[in-house]
């Protein structure tokens, strides 16, 4: 009896070898997987694992150039009726491949082809993928895209970019409230480490600000050439704020020890005439900031100091104003419920950040990753902001 069992386990464990070899070698030989489809002509592969989140995202853009690609927006019923669904497709090229877990039935190919009426279209099954295609011609590259495997199914959607020779790749996340997240692989970025903006310097900004945009120092640098060259990065320590307030942009940046920014903007000046003292508000002209401060180089510009940030207007009565809102407590740090108006839903951390009436988004790099949170909240909502925290 022990022998039968024993023969049996052997003949079980050799038929196992032998199927697992077999559908190893099937599938690495599928001409209808991504990986054997897909190469450098594409540009571009968009993986959809639920394609309502992704079409939030507006993210389906990215295959404009695809043929095939306005029927994706039609597929609704068709990831409800196959819940664990995939969809693979090209950025240029007109292919899209569909892979579920079972394999593809006669019947549910003929169902799938009432979604695409463009003539010319081609389709192909190999066990659990489905190729849709239009005057498709096989890669010639023999080296296969495996880098698929590594997708996050957790992601609403990932898409591989072919840059600079490299495959880039960006993950979707649909979050709470209209927010999405867009995870990026970016090597070789030069920006610093993140920074908590608002903790930095909400203790000094007016409640009432409007468009605020932050930019990490090294951030700056790599965004605005006229900042590079300019005075005030020599000065700048974590970063700077640029906002509206009451008609007009102001900056206010922090600044390193022993690095004052008044002096260094007289050093900057070429003439004693360019410079004027009124009390605790200086100014000067003839020269720029960034790229857009001040509006014209010839402009004059006014720098107040408050705590340990400098503040800079082309307005002298809105740093005054700006004083004066310093004083009687009307401040973001004391306005919590307008903080949590203008940046809730957005990370603590980033390196850039955007916060508008109509728009959010802050970009954080960590680790070479890009992490980008994004949202365009509807009109109906302009008014009121999103009142989360993420």
């Amino acid at each position: 009896m022990k022998r039968i069992a024993l023969i049996t386990l052997v003949v079980a464990a050799i038929s196992w070898m032998g199927y697992a070899g077999y559908e190893l070698f099937f599938k690495n030989s599928n001409k209808t997987a991504p990986e054997n489809v897909f190469c450098e002509l594409d540009k571009g592969v968009l993986l959809i694992n639920r394609l309502a989140e992704t079409e939030s995202a507006d993210y389906l853009s990215v295959l404009d150039q695809n043929e095939l690609s306005p029927s994706i927006g039609n597929l609704d019923s068709l990831f409800k009726d196959y819940p664990y669904l995939k969809l693979y497709a090209s950025e240029k090229r007109s292919i899209i491949i569909f892979e579920k877990e079972s394999n593809w039935k006669l019947k549910e190919e003929q169902k799938i082809k009432k979604y695409f009426p463009l003539q010319g279209i081609s389709i192909s099954r190999e066990e659990g993928y489905m190729l849709i295609s239009k005057d498709y011609k096989p890669c010639n590259s023999t080296e296969k895209l495996e880098f698929f495997i590594e997708a996050d199914k957790k992601a609403s959607a990932n898409f591989w970019q072919f840059e600079n020779e490299k495959w880039k790749r960006t993950d979707i996340y649909n979050l709470d409230k209209g927010f999405f997240e867009y995870r990026s692989s970016n090597p070789g970025t030069t920006y610093g480490k993140a920074i908590n903006d608002v903790e930095l310097f909400a203790s000094v900004l007016p409640a009432q600000v409007s468009n605020y945009s932050f930019y990490e120092r090294f951030f700056a640098l790599a965004s605005d050439s006229l900042y590079k060259k300019g005075p005030m990065s020599k000065w700048v320590d974590l970063g700077f704020v640029k906002f509206n307030y009451r008609g007009a942009q102001v900056i206010c940046s922090d600044y390193r020890s022993k690095q004052q920014p008044s002096l260094i903007l007289v050093e900057k000046s070429n003439s004693e005439d360019s410079i004027r003292v009124e009390n605790d508000i200086h100014s000067y002209t003839n020269f720029k900031l960034t790229e857009d401060f001040p509006s014209n180089s010839k402009n004059r510009f006014y720098v107040f100091e408050i705590e340990d940030k400098v503040f800079f207007s082309e307005k002298k009565s809105v740093l005054q104003q700006i004083a004066v809102d310093y004083q009687l407590g009307k401040t973001l740090a004391l306005n919590p419920e307008k903080e949590k108006d203008l940046f809730g839903g957005l990370p603590t951390y980033s390196n850039y950040r955007f916060v508008g009436k109509e728009k959010k988004m802050s970009l954080t790099w960590k680790e070479n990753l890009l992490f980008e949170v994004n949202t365009s909240p509807p009109k109906d909502q302009l008014e009121s902001q999103e009142r989360t925290t993420w």
